[in-house]
C-alpha cells in the first residue's frame, strides 16, 4: 500500500493525457482535474472513471475542481474529454489495493472543502480530513484560482507529506498533490498548505483529501500465500540407548 507514480498536464483546450508510469490492473487511480470555462462546469473525467466531486467546487469565475477515481483494470483511459476551455490535471496512482474489492472499499474517508473568497498571498490552504485507519495511504489534491495569470504560486510541504506534483494550466489555476503512505490509525485533522506568490491573490481554493485503504495485495500477487510468514521450527530429539543383560 504505496504511492506508485503521478503525472501532470495542462492545455488551452481539447484534450489533456496525463499517465502515471508503471500502473497496473488492482492500482487505486485519482484523476484532479480543474477547467476554466467562465460558464456551467463541464465533465472532465477519463472514460470510465467515477465522479466523486464534480459541481460542488465552482469558484468565483465558475472555475470547477473536479475529482475522479477508479481502480485500475489495465488498459485504463488518462485522457479528459474534450473541452473548450483551460483545462490543468494531475494523474495519481497507489499500489496495493485489493483487486477483488470495490471503489467504495478502497477509501477509508474522502472529503471535499471550498472557500470561494479572494484570498491575498500567503494563503492558507486548508482541506477538511478524517479518520484514517492503520496503514492507510493519505492524499492531499488541491487548486487554487489566480487572480493574477502570470504569477507563480508555490506550495509549502505538510508535516509528515511528501510534496509530489504541483500543475498550473495556460489559464489561472495552480493546483498540489502531496501524499503521505502507511500512516497510523486515528482522525487527520485539517490539513494545511501554504500557498505564496510574490504579489497577488487566489479568487478561492478547493480539494479533496482521502485516505486510501490498507487492502489486500494487488494484481500478480500470489493471493494463496501473500502476507504469510512461514517460520521453521527445529527440534531436537535425544535418544537413549539401554543395553540390556
Amino acid at each position: 500500500m504505496a504511492f506508485r507514480s503521478s503525472a501532470s498536464a495542462n492545455a488551452n483546450s481539447g484534450v489533456v493525457t496525463a499517465t502515471p508510469a508503471g500502473v497496473v490492473a488492482g492500482d487505486y487511480l485519482g484523476w484532479l482535474v480543474t477547467i476554466d470555462d467562465n460558464g456551467a462546469p463541464q465533465e472532465g473525467g477519463p472514460t470510465g472513471w467515477t465522479a466523486q466531486l464534480n459541481e460542488g467546487l465552482v469558484l468565483q469565475e465558475q472555475s470547477a475542481i473536479n475529482y475522479y477515481d477508479k481502480i485500475a483494470v489495465g488498459g485504463d483511459s488518462f485522457s479528459s474529454p474534450s473541452a473548450a476551455a483551460f483545462i490543468g490535471v494531475i494523474a495519481v496512482a497507489f499500489s496495493g489495493r485489493n483487486t477483488g474489492g470495490t471503489l467504495a472499499e478502497a477509501k477509508t474517508f474522502q472529503t471535499g472543502t471550498k472557500d470561494d473568497t479572494l484570498l491575498g498571498t500567503p494563503v492558507s490552504a486548508a482541506l477538511t480530513g478524517g479518520t484514517a485507519a492503520q496503514g492507510d495511504d493519505l492524499l492531499y489534491l488541491c487548486c487554487g484560482d489566480r487572480a493574477h495569470i502570470s504569477n507563480t504560486w508555490s506550495w509549502s510541504t505538510i508535516s509528515g507529506f511528501t510534496n509530489q506534483d504541483t500543475e498550473s494550466d495556460f489559464s489561472d489555476h495552480t493546483q498540489n498533490f502531496q501524499y503521505q503512505d502507511n500512516v497510523s490509525a486515528g482522525a487527520t485533522g485539517t490539513l494545511t498548505s501554504t500557498v505564496t506568490t510574490g504579489a497577488g491573490s487566489l479568487q478561492g481554493f478547493g480539494g479533496v483529501v482521502i485516505a486510501v485503504a490498507a487492502g489486500g495485495p494487488s494484481a500478480g500477487t500470489d493471493t494463496a500465500t501473500a502476507g504469510l510468514t512461514e517460520s521453521l521450527n527445529t527440534v531436537t530429539v535425544t535418544l537413549s540407548i539401554q543395553e540390556s543383560g
